[in-house]
């Protein structure tokens, strides 16, 4: 069964609901979605644009990509996009695909199938016509499967069905753990939901986490529009923080900037100056995203929190496997690599509602994710040292894995190795005709 996760928004406005955890290989985790009351700090250089891209070899992604190496990420990169072609191929939703175990290393992938499929001799085929080994291994389940039964959860949830209990996150199965794990508001609702909830819905056992539940993280800070994903914004109204996303162009064609759903302020501002992100304009539909109306640059922040002359350009999106490697870049904490997915279908509520989430481990036990990051990129970088593929959206850090915290711009914030975040293809989908912005 995959990794029970509390989560706490990376904002620091509401309660913390703490929680001890499990891996993702079976382990109750709790997660921290961190939105923080903001502190006063150094004032640093204006975001100079496009033009102030780095050169390779000098900031935090640099030094993860010379430690990783150019073929690892190579690799990854062909797996990643390979993965991109499974999911376009017609008929894939119901061929028993599950997932995708990816492994850099030897350029192989493990495709997690339920069942039989013609499309298995044809993605093996164009495997080894990309140089990419494939193998399959039996899984009990389909996606259609496992989502139908985590949306059969939350709908009884809703209507009240098991005694009230309030569903604040569902885990999927993964690797290593093949049930479904929920996690209620509260004690007494995590009494009431372990009689309640069936040991088995659609064929697919239930099990009910011992922690109770989730809470959010709510960032570099004297960006100025058109704004790089990885900026430090706070809200002079209530005094909490946030971090920007990836830019996109909605419906209309205008470049916008992005957070999380639940940095749900009208008056962000960079922390440390007076240039504004505008107002809330819009929420996705899925990925718990919330569209501003200031402009979005096709850049991310590169380095620690402290460096204002790294950047990365944005030439696309990946679609992202289990064992696959990615780096978050937060506003508050800077850029964090070397987070390995583990499970990719951890159903999450913000406050907002129950969305999807993927879950990333620090196998070092380094810091992932800190208050203040919500809103967040997550990306893979190529191996060129300059551009990187967008993937995701900090959302929440997991209890249970707290860190000690590196440098941070608002000290006084907890820091997790393990966290959530959405994906960038679901909330581009949850944004009616939108699209990302690229360079």
């Amino acid at each position: 069964m995959p990794p029970t996760i509390t989560t706490k928004l990376l904002i620091m406005s509401r309660s913390k609901i703490h929680g001890m955890g499990r891996n993702a290989f079976g382990v109750t985790l709790a997660v921290i979605v961190l939105l923080i009351p903001a502190a006063t700090g150094p004032a640093v250089a204006d975001d100079p644009g496009p033009a102030a891209v780095n050169q390779a070899g000098t900031s935090a992604t640099d030094q993860f990509i010379a430690e990783v190496g150019p073929d690892f990420l190579g690799n990854q990169e062909q797996l990643q996009l390979f993965k991109s072609w499974i999911l376009e191929l017609p008929g894939i939703d119901d061929s028993g695909y599950f997932e995708s175990v990816n492994n850099a290393t030897e350029k192989s992938t493990r495709l997690l199938w339920s069942g039989s499929s013609p499309l298995r001799a044809e993605i093996k085929a164009e495997g080894a016509r990309r140089g990419i080994a494939v193998s399959f291994q039996s899984w009990r389940y389909t996606r259609a499967q496992v989502d139908g039964v985590i949306d059969a959860i939350l709908v009884a949830s809703e209507k009240g069905t098991w005694d009230g209990v309030k569903i604040t996150q569902i885990d999927g199965p993964t690797v290593g753990q093949e049930n479904i794990v929920v996690h209620a508001e509260t004690a007494l609702d995590m009494v009431k939901s372990s009689a309640a909830i069936p040991d088995s819905i659609g064929g697919v056992p239930v099990e009910v986490s011992e922690n109770p539940g989730a809470d959010l993280l709510v960032g570099r800070s004297t960006d100025s529009a058109p704004f790089n994903a990885g900026a430090f914004m706070r809200s002079p109204g209530n005094n909490t923080i946030c971090s920007t996303g990836f830019g996109i162009y909605g419906a209309n064609g205008n470049a916008r900037t992005i957070t999380a759903r639940h940095c749900n302020r009208n008056d962000y501002r960079m922390y440390d100056n007076s240039n504004t992100l505008g107002a809330s304009i819009a929420t996705s539909t899925d990925g718990a995203a919330r569209m501003l109306t200031a402009t979005g640059s096709p850049l991310i922040w590169d380095g620690t929190w402290s460096q204002q002359e790294y950047r990365k350009t944005v030439v696309g999106k990946v679609a992202l496997s289990l064992n696959d490697v990615v780096c978050t870049s937060g506003g508050n904490s800077g850029v964090h690599c070397g987070i390995n997915v583990g499970n990719l279908n951890v159903t999450f509520n913000d406050g907002f509602g129950s969305f999807r989430t993927i879950r990333g481990n620090q196998a070092s036990g380094k810091t992932a994710a800190v208050g203040g990051d919500s809103g967040g990129p997550v990306f893979v970088p190529l191996s060129n040292g300059t551009q990187v593929y967008a993937t995701g959206m900090i959302q929440a850090g997991v209890i249970g894995t707290a860190v000690t915290c590196p440098s941070i711009h608002a000290t006084g914030n907890s820091c997790y190795s393990s966290v959530l975040f959405s994906s960038i293809q679901r909330i581009l989908n949850g944004f009616s005709g939108s699209s990302l912005r690229t360079g």
